[in-house]
């Protein structure tokens, strides 16, 4: 048995959702071929293969650029524009991927060519099964959603509401969770992972990141946060932005302070912490509430990251703010006292996590591959006559 998992490294989020599967299916159907497909660089023409390469061009500063480049396509006829656009340049090229994967199922977690995926297979005679992985939590992006796929895994319930809206079937979709690396859902001891990181056992802890790049405002936050001085030590990861880590390291802090460059043991940092301080990554909010970690977000990127914000606040496990003095406040204020707000918000982080989604979907997905049917979730309430039932046409 073939599966071939399609994503496209445009940030690292849906790399990162690729390999989780990858791993799982290697893990738990060791049986299972795995191919991990960069379906822009290794398959498309230029100038098309450059376009992930220049997405932290387009998101820099506020992202305005990219919050219009997203909004402007964001609809039925501007979404089947852009995919036509582009069919004749990238039709010959999806017909290589499949000849030289050969698959017998083909999962894509990127969404940029799904509708030329799912054309291109409709013709054939004998095709691959052809899934689709949506890897935002708050909404979802036209292009994700081709009209073609014989099965949608979602990360959450507003996404799989919002295709149901877009009219997607119900038998189509299975509500997974977002996978994450399997180290997340292994049971774990705060205070014992805390004392092999060399952390107080005792003090609350923050966990303030970045991303892989170090990105945001990080100093101004940890600078912020060290003025306040919370009773709490905190956890600073710099990702591969080396002068933000030697600047970091260069303050005068007034509080217990470890700062990392980039580092593989998220899971461990994540475990031994009781406050993570993030953007509203896809992948870093589905690895806390993995783990029950509950998110103070100070910050996302216009388009498909705001309603990220809106999954983390309406599941009680997390707030938002933005302004570093005012971030600094808030710790102070949830790391003081007896930390009910904190126990709380990590309990409906647990409630909202979907520790065990990589192993889920790696199940369904070598169920349909051997041809059996994918049993959809139950309990969705779905309003026929308000869906846009042409929205794949």
């Amino acid at each position: 048995m073939k599966i071939s998992i399609i994503y496209a490294n445009a940030g690292g989020g849906h790399r990162s959702v690729a390999l989780s599967l990858q791993e799982a299916l290697g893990r738990y159907h060791p049986e299972v071929s795995v191919s991990v497909v960069d379906i822009m660089e290794e398959y498309t023409p230029f100038p098309m293969n450059k376009f992930p390469g220049l997405y932290p061009t387009l998101t820099r500063g506020n992202g305005s650029v990219w919050k219009f480049l997203y909004s402007i396509t964001d609809g039925k006829i501007q979404a089947g524009i852009v995919s036509e656009s582009w069919s004749v340049m990238v039709n010959h090229r999806i017909r290589k991927a499949v000849e030289t994967h050969s698959p017998d199922l083909i999962i894509s977690v990127y969404p940029l060519l799904n509708r030329n995926i799912g054309r291109f297979l409709k013709k054939r005679r004998r095709r691959p099964k052809f899934g689709i992985m949506v890897t935002d939590l708050g909404t979802a992006h036209y292009l994700w959603f081709s009209r073609h796929a014989d099965f949608y895994l979602m990360p959450s319930e507003m996404v799989l509401r919002r295709a149901s809206m877009l009219g997607v079937p119900s038998h189509k979709m299975r509500l997974t969770g977002l996978p994450v690396n399997l180290a997340f859902s292994e049971p774990y001891d705060k205070l014992r992972v805390r004392k092999e990181l060399g952390l107080d056992p005792d003090l609350p802890t923050l966990l303030l990141v970045g991303g892989a790049e170090g990105m945001g405002p990080l100093k101004k936050i940890a600078e912020a946060i060290n003025d306040a001085h919370p009773p709490a030590q905190m956890v600073v990861v710099a990702g591969r932005n080396d002068s933000l880590k030697h600047a970091l390291q260069g303050l005068d802090w007034h509080m217990p302070a470890k700062i990392l460059g980039f580092t593989g043991e998220m899971h461990k940092w994540m475990k031994a912490s009781d406050l993570l301080l993030s953007k509203a990554g896809p992948s870093t909010i589905s690895e806390a509430f993995a783990v029950g970690l509950p998110i103070l977000v100070t910050g996302y990127l216009p388009g498909q990251e705001k309603a990220n914000v809106d999954f983390v606040v309406s599941s009680g496990a997390g707030v938002m703010e933005t302004n570093p003095k005012r971030i600094a406040a808030l710790v102070s204020r949830l790391t003081s006292d007896r930390r009910a707000a904190l126990t709380r918000m990590a309990e409906n982080a647990r409630k909202a996590g979907h520790p065990d989604a990589a192993k889920e979907a790696a199940d369904i997905l070598v169920r349909i591959a051997s041809g059996k049917t994918l049993e959809p979730s139950i309990g969705l309430t779905f309003d026929e006559n308000s869906a846009d039932v042409s929205a794949f046409r």
